[in-house]
């Protein structure tokens, strides 16, 4: 295959804090103006959910991350070139509003909002980068007739760090 990803995930649902431990592994190929790279991506997750009421919780994600970018042999240049190994680990923390109900399938009503921080660091010698981001996710339902609902929503985020993330709308 040219590309293929594989998800594995097993929760503890006994207590009130939930777990759920998660490996996620994605391979593609990429192309830029001079080289042809597979890039494997190996990530280890671990949530952590607990509920404060019925429309309040908490939730935490650690995570540990490998990427791997293997150049393709076409020619002297890219056989000589070395490949590439990053290694991130972050944690993430949200809190999570959610008094939404289901009127019938895909019809909600009701809001959401979900706030987050996020930090990621990359290990390995001599590296020093890092990604600070926070942001926050609002979403409101309201039914208008029947089948139909207004939605809107609205979201901000922002990264620090000397990592920083593009963002496209």
């Amino acid at each position: 295959f040219e590309s293929n990803e594989y998800l594995l995930s097993v929760e503890n649902l006994k207590t009130r804090l939930d777990k759920q431990y998660i490996y996620h592994r994605q391979v593609f190929e990429s192309a830029d103006n001079d080289y042809y790279a597979k890039i494997f991506t190996n990530e280890l997750m671990a949530r952590f959910k607990y509920p404060i009421t019925q429309i309040h919780s908490f939730r935490a994600t650690a995570s540990l991350r490998l990427d791997q970018k293997i150049y393709k042999s076409i020619d002297q240049t890219s056989l000589n070139k070395p490949n590439e190994t990053k290694l991130w680990t972050g944690i993430k923390g949200e809190y999570i509003f959610d008094n939404t109900r289901n009127i019938a399938l895909n019809l909600l009503d009701g809001g959401r909002v979900k706030t987050f921080a996020e930090y990621h660091t990359k290990l390995g010698s001599g590296s020093n980068q890092h990604l600070f981001v926070v942001g926050t996710d609002a979403r409101y339902y309201l039914p208008i007739h029947r089948d139909f609902i207004l939605a809107s929503r609205i979201a901000a985020s922002t990264s620090f760090g000397n990592a920083l993330l593009i963002y496209y709308l």
